[in-house]
């Protein structure tokens, strides 16, 4: 078997196990017996197994609407681009908007720089005094923002499986 041929094994398996995983949560089983049932490492692999599933069901409709959304814009670019390419300003206008849309849609324009400031231009003054130990480090952390199951770290609480699952 080409490594090809066993990538493509490896994904098939890790997309059942990802279905049977979400199939149990489901019906009710926690991440330790998901774990279990179906010969994983622990619960955190039943976890991610659980978390991927769900992530591949929105991603499917989201990768069908972005091409819908593509395929408009692309009809709207063929009604102007007669005449913008004639000089109708207007029409360049239009073009250019269309262009830039689907420029964003894909992702394809280099990321925006954003300066923070305080009042009237004056250095942002950011006062960690009132902060214990624990918080410094979290907001020191380049993953903070990342750390599954850390309350206020951006995961609105919905992290890693708690002891309680």
């Amino acid at each position: 078997m080409g490594n090809s041929a066993k990538r493509d094994a490896r994904t098939a398996e890790r997309a059942e196990q990802q279905r049977k995983a979400l199939e149990l949560r489901k019906a009710g089983a926690n991440h330790d017996q998901i774990a279990q049932q179906l010969k994983v490492a622990n619960r955190s692999v039943a976890w991610k197994l659980v978390q991927d599933a769900i992530h591949e069901i929105i991603r499917e409709p989201a990768e069908e609407v972005l091409q819908l959304e593509l395929a408009r814009l692309d009809a709207m670019l063929l009604g102007v681009w007669t005449k913008a390419k004639g000089g109708d300003s207007h029409a360049i206008d239009r073009a250019l908007r269309i262009m830039d849309r689907r420029a964003a849609y894909l992702g394809l324009d280099a990321p925006k720089r954003n300066e923070h400031s305080g009042v009237g231009g004056a250095p942002l003054v950011i006062n960690v005094s009132s902060l214990d130990d624990e918080q410094l480090r979290l907001a020191a952390s380049d993953d903070a923002a990342d750390a599954p199951g850390v309350e206020g770290s951006g995961t609105s609480g919905a992290g890693a499986p708690s002891s309680e699952d």
